[in-house]
């Protein structure tokens, strides 16, 4: 539902949508879309640090949660998903699908190094979409 939504607002299937508006900031107006990028990074990046961390028990002796994931699990949720468009990482699921073995036990490793909180850094990055609320004015950013 999220992605059918997400292709009605993006430029190549309505052709309403503008690549980029006007924006109106500190009295002047910005046209220019790196410095409207910048202006958006700013005013999300703002609201990041005002979000309390929700407290995570991890001391629960559940086995089923704490075990490895298991080479027969990748290779199943890998079956399972679905032929779609690729993510933020641009690789489609039918490559994932098609992995030898090998591949799919690197891939394996880096799954489990998230137990010992290993993040690739790219994962600590993410592409926002602001979508302006109804009946507001479209150039101010807190729209």
């Amino acid at each position: 539902m999220f992605f059918k939504i997400l292709n009605k607002l993006s430029s190549h299937t309505n052709p309403n949508v503008k690549k980029y508006e006007i924006i109106f900031h500190n009295n002047r107006y910005v046209t220019n879309p790196i410095k409207q990028s910048n202006l958006f990074a700013n005013h999300f990046s703002s609201y990041s640090h005002e979000v309390e961390p929700i407290p995570l028990d991890y001391s629960t002796e559940n086995e089923f949660l704490n075990r490895n994931i298991e080479f027969w699990e990748l290779k199943r949720a890998i079956s399972k998903t679905k032929n779609s468009t690729p993510g933020a990482d641009n690789i489609p699921s039918i490559w994932l699908k098609n992995l030898d073995d090998a591949s799919l036990l690197k891939i394996l490793g880096m799954l489990q190094q998230l137990d010992f909180s290993v993040l690739p850094k790219v994962w600590k990055h993410t592409i926002i979409i602001p979508v302006p609320k109804p009946n507001k004015d479209k150039t101010k950013l807190t729209s």
